[in-house]
């Protein structure tokens, strides 16, 4: 699955007991997203990912912070980006923005809900995380696959990866 050079802006549903991701792929080999603006959700993920292997790159991606060069108000998002069963999570050359109004404080969360790959691994390579949220945090990893980080910056962010000893 590829989706490319695409806007997901202001979607889901505000009905907390029926809410919607603006991108859910399940069960794939892969998901590529490449040149992508995600801003404005509404309480889902703005990229959830059961794929064996998941690529975010040179994306911004929004979660309760504004983009008012795409029209988009400050959102009520839960992650910016999910690997829920783990795989493979590469995220590079990204922008990702958080605010305030995000239904919780972690950026990426990866293998949270089980993990029935044999081969995980987390890369983020270039990506900048801005949050303006409280206590935020960069990576949540609770399966402490090692997480590998190269030349990305985090403004905002004191927690860059957690649990802490999971860093690669």
């Amino acid at each position: 699955m590829q989706i490319l050079n695409s806007t997901f802006a202001n979607n889901g549903n505000p009905d907390q007991s029926d809410f919607q991701h603006a991108v859910y792929i399940d069960g794939a080999a892969s998901l590529v997203v490449d040149h992508s603006l995600f801003c404005g959700q509404l309480i889902g993920h703005d990229v959830k990912s059961r794929a064996l292997a998941t690529t975010v790159e040179n994306s911004q991606v929004f979660g309760g912070a504004a983009d008012p060069a795409a029209g988009c108000p400050a959102s009520s998002t839960s992650f910016g980006i999910e690997a829920a069963d783990g795989g493979v999570l590469d995220v590079v050359s990204d922008q990702i923005i958080e605010g305030p109004t995000s239904q919780n404080y972690t950026m990426i969360d990866y293998g949270g809900e089980g993990m029935p790959y044999a081969i995980n691994s987390v890369h983020v390579s270039s990506t900048t995380f801005t949050s303006t949220a409280p206590n935020p945090i960069g990576i949540y990893d609770p399966p402490c696959v090692p997480v590998y980080l190269s030349g990305n910056t985090f403004v905002g962010v004191p927690t860059q990866v957690s649990p802490a000893g999971c860093v690669g």
